[in-house]
């Protein structure tokens, strides 16, 4: 595995169709917030591009900006005082990539992971001044890896886990891992390592499916008794507690949530948010015995919640409202109760977009607001201003590309009535 260091700029662009998501967000010094996630264009196809927006701390929008060229963004940590960090991937490119932006959503620098042998960083967590904790996802396994502030690679391993793994910070500067080995008897699968990767302990536990679908995962927390609480996914239980230095089971617990869902989001080490029906939209504040504190009610799906300056918390996610999804953040005092809602309805203006995003040996351009079945002329130059190519094209067409080299073009879709602009990138 191999990185590249990208110095080019993002490429921007408005849509004013599809669906969007709120994956993640991190709070800034003066209490703001800035959050990533990811906006499909298409309905009927995976067209996805990332965005992030900014909010003062009562929720009103500062910025939002589009990322053409990042295809899901996953997450978003600080990077220092000035900047943060993306994770994500390119359009159908199996390479992970981190994109560094500051505090306007302006892109500083890019770094792409070649032969990284995952499809998409999902999360990641700075765990020290010096390193950061990621959660790859690849086609067939999950791959743990920790980075130095440069982002190289410190460690990494496979979790070789069935189905949605996941690894958090202990308290020793090691890490647990939760999720779900292949058998339909034992699917729960913790793991133990140390602060190099090593694998401590490896429990797996037999928890009977409730569900026919074979969909198990388990999350999972650390406590401040220094044990682990995990959340399971349609099982015979709800929650369990694990002793840390055995792996062994302290308890479980079924707190009737209803739930089909096993994410726990940790506001600190003694109170959790757990999903109640999702259809319901119910959420339960526990502590580390999974004592109920309070439970509360929103019209939002959660992705990602944790506590704010205020003592209180905030999530993010979607909801749906006239036939789209719609991201939004909502902040609440310490017992749920809102304070604000944020709801991000991303920029609309007439564009032309193309996927994938870097581009290989073709590219598609899509354009929401043209009559699907009229053919249109399409022109790529490149920045000298040089034509490469001109013809007529039907929207969702896949265009050969071999023959231009790699570099940075700039395309023209127009109807006779009017002209729609992108850019696109070759790479091989």
């Amino acid at each position: 595995m191999y990185k590249v260091i990208c110095q080019s700029p993002f490429v921007f662009t408005k849509l004013i169709s599809g669906t969007s998501e709120a994956r993640s967000f991190i709070q800034l010094k003066d209490s703001g917030f800035l959050v990533v996630g990811m906006h499909n264009i298409s309905i009927t196809l995976p067209t996805y591009f990332s965005f992030a927006y900014r909010l003062d701390k009562y929720g009103n929008e500062i910025w939002t900006k589009i990322y053409q060229n990042i295809f899901i963004a996953s997450d978003i940590e600080m990077l220092n005082d000035t900047s943060a960090i993306i994770t994500g991937k390119y359009a159908n490119n199996p390479n992970i990539t981190f994109t560094i932006i500051d505090l306007n959503g302006d892109s500083i620098t890019s770094i792409e992971y070649i032969d990284s042998g995952t499809d998409i960083s999902r999360l990641i967590k700075r765990i020290n001044n010096n390193e950061y904790l990621l959660n790859n996802v690849s086609i067939n396994n999950y791959a743990f890896q920790v980075l130095d502030s440069n982002f190289n690679d410190v460690w990494h391993d496979y979790a070789n886990f069935g189905f949605a793994g996941f690894i958090y910070p202990d308290i020793d500067n090691g890490y647990f891992a939760c999720g779900y080995s292949d058998g339909l008897i034992d699917p729960y699968q913790v793991q133990r390592r140390d602060s190099n990767g090593t694998i401590i302990w490896n429990r797996n536990y037999g928890n009977l499916w409730n569900n026919s679908t074979p969909d198990l995962y388990a999350t999972g927390v650390v406590c401040e008794d220094s044990n682990y609480l995990i959340g399971c996914d349609r099982g015979e239980y709800e929650l369990m507690k694990l002793d840390r230095n055995t792996g062994d089971t302290l308890w479980t617990k079924n707190i009737n949530a209803g739930s089909n869902e096993s994410y726990i989001f940790p506001l600190s080490y003694n109170r959790f948010i757990f999903p109640g029906d999702v259809s319901s939209f119910k959420y339960y504040l526990i502590d580390q015995n999974a004592d109920t504190i309070n439970s509360f009610k929103t019209a939002c799906v959660i992705n990602y919640a944790k506590q704010t300056y205020n003592g209180g918390f905030a999530y993010c996610g979607y909801f749906w409202k006239n036939n789209t999804y719609y991201s939004c953040l909502i902040s609440c005092d310490s017992l749920g109760n809102t304070i604000f809602t944020s709801q991000i309805e991303l920029p609309q203006q007439d564009e032309v977009s193309a996927f994938p995003n870097p581009a290989d040996d073709y590219v598609t351009f899509a354009w929401p607001t043209v009559k699907q079945n009229k053919l249109v002329t399409l022109t790529i130059y490149d920045a000298q201003g040089i034509v490469h190519l001109q013809k007529m094209i039907a929207p969702q067409e896949q265009i050969n590309i071999n023959q231009l080299a790699n570099g940075i073009y700039n395309a023209v879709i127009s109807n006779g009535e009017r002209q729609m602009r992108t850019r696109f990138v070759v790479v091989r």
